[in-house]
Formats: structure tokens, C-alpha cells, sequence
């Protein structure tokens, strides 16, 4: 995949996101619609990184984010090295087994979700209206992969931890 404007931030749970650094690395990918839909998305996810991925035996989670152009999409890809998103899931009171299954359950109604997911659910929404191209959800326990996923290959396997990666259609007009 080639990646061009990419930047990689590397950060850790111990310090404050930088939430304005990351709308700076976006703005240059996105015009300003698609900047508030992917900044929105992201600010929730990297919330979850700071809420869910730390695990009692490991506080501390290293994680990143990269926003880039490929081919016709903006693509922002957050990762981190903590409990996986599925995981989590089921150490938290839930029962799913598959990450279909966990992920139909998040995009169910509200009151089933044990309070949990909607930033998730509304992600997949967006997928569902046609406003996002693509979105993955990856962790060891397994991967839902929804629209152009040849658009959201990453370069390495997960080996712990959870990576989302979501794209948005370009609209500079290059192909």
C-alpha cells in the first residue's frame, strides 16, 4: 500500500492524548468535513484507548495513530498494545465468543449493549450510510472487516492489543 502525507504519532497512556496535533495531521489529508467526521471518530477511539485498553496487570498502553492518503481514501488507522477490543468485551460481562457476533451485539440497541460500544456503533453506522468507505476492527480474539478492505491492509499482524482503521473517500478529485 502506498501511503502518501503519512505521519505516525506514537504516544502512551500515561500522558495526555494531543488532540491538536492530531486534527493538524488530518486537516492536511481531508477537507473540512471530512476532518470533523474522522477527528469525531477518532477522539472516541482514542478515549477507549485510555478507558478499556489498560489492563489491571498492565496500566500503562503504548498506542498510535497514522492519517494518510491512498489511492482514492483518507485512511486514519489507531493502534495500540493493550487488552484487545474483543477481549475487553468479554472480560467486561460479555458473552460473545466471535468477533461477528460481539460486533452485531454492539450495533444492537443501546439498553443490550451493557453500555458499551456506541462509539464503536456509531463508526459502523457511518460505514452503513456510506459516509466511511471502509472499517476494520482487529484484535487477537479475531477481525470484522466491512467495505473496501484491500484499502485498510496494514503492514504487520496484530499480535495483542486492538487496531481500527476507518477510511473516508478523497475529495481532492486524484484517483
Amino acid at each position: 500500500m502506498r501511503k502518501e502525507n503519512a505521519e505516525t504519532v506514537q504516544l502512551s497512556t500515561d500522558q495526555p492524548a494531543d488532540m491538536a496535533h492530531f486534527h493538524e495531521v488530518m486537516s492536511v489529508n481531508a477537507d473540512l468535513a471530512q476532518s470533523r467526521l474522522m477527528y469525531r471518530h477518532a477522539a472516541e477511539l482514542i478515549s477507549n484507548v485510555y478507558h478499556h485498553a489498560p489492563h489491571p496487570k498492565r496500566p500503562k498502553v503504548n498506542w498510535s495513530f497514522d492519517c494518510f492518503t491512498c489511492k482514492h481514501a483518507v485512511i486514519v488507522r489507531i493502534q495500540d498494545d493493550g487488552l484487545g477490543f474483543f477481549e475487553s468485551l468479554q472480560l467486561k460481562g460479555g458473552t460473545e465468543t466471535t468477533a461477528d457476533l460481539a460486533l452485531a451485539n454492539l450495533t444492537a440497541s443501546r439498553l443490550n449493549r451493557f453500555n458499551r460500544g456506541q462509539g464503536i456503533a456509531d463508526v459502523v453506522g457511518d460505514f452503513k450510510s456510506g459516509e466511511l468507505l471502509a472499517l476494520s476492527i482487529e484484535s487477537p480474539a479475531g477481525s470484522v472487516f466491512l467495505g473496501e478492505t484491500s484499502t485498510l491492509a496494514a503492514d504487520v499482524d496484530l499480535q495483542c492489543g486492538t487496531r481500527i482503521t476507518f477510511a473516508v473517500a478523497r475529495m481532492d478529485g486524484k484517483p
